[in-house]
């Protein structure tokens, strides 16, 4: 009888006489046909390149104690699988579920920053019109200061004209006459340039 009782104790102590084991503890006899379930992220490195895979995908268990998934043949630790359906199922959703919030604040931030660029395209547009305005503005304010010194300079000139004209007409030696024609002349042409019609006859 003590020897049974020895017997039993030496069975629980090593875990071997069907007694609970610990939570999490993963074993090939936890997964109906050495079926697991990746809990974590995992990558592999492949002639292609690097594969990753998300958890909730399964893996089988191989006779030599690795695990062949999508083709491949990987060691995993214990803490990287389980063998409980619902647990993946678990692990699995919630995954989704920080996937999608990730890929909910990188669409608010392509969404920020494409708002961002439409507002620097509208400023740096206004700047362009404001600038064409200034410089239409300038230009039309240069115009007119040029019209304005023009007719100011008609002016003065059709009065040179005007005197010069009456001083002719005091003269009596050909030789002024001829001269001071040559001076109304010059002054025609000056207004004739100044884009003033029939300044020759003026």
């Amino acid at each position: 009888m003590l020897l049974r009782l020895l017997i039993f104790g030496w069975l629980l102590a090593s875990g071997l006489g069907g007694g609970p084991r610990a939570c999490g503890q993963v074993t090939p006899a936890s997964a109906a046909g050495g079926i697991f379930f990746l809990v974590v992220e995992t990558t592999i490195e492949t002639r292609e390149g690097l594969l990753g895979f998300r958890p909730g995908t399964r893996v089988l268990q191989q006779p030599n104690g690795r695990y062949l998934l999508a083709g491949h043949l990987i060691a995993l630790r214990p803490d990287q699988i389980t063998g409980d359906p619902r647990v993946a199922a678990q692990v699995a959703a919630a995954d989704q579920a920080a996937q999608a919030k990730i890929q909910q604040a990188k669409a608010s931030q392509a969404r920020a920053l494409e708002q961002q660029q439409v507002t620097q395209a509208q400023q740096e547009a206004a700047r362009r019109q404001t600038a064409r305005e200034a410089g239409a503005k300038a230009e039309e304010e240069a115009l007119t200061r040029a019209e304005t010194e023009r007719q100011t300079r008609i002016a003065d000139i059709r009065a040179q004209l005007a005197t010069a004209k009456q001083a002719k007409s005091r003269l009596r030696l050909s030789a002024d006459i001829v001269a001071q024609d040559a001076k109304i002349r010059a002054l025609q042409n000056e207004l004739s340039k100044l884009g003033v019609r029939g300044a020759m006859l003026e």
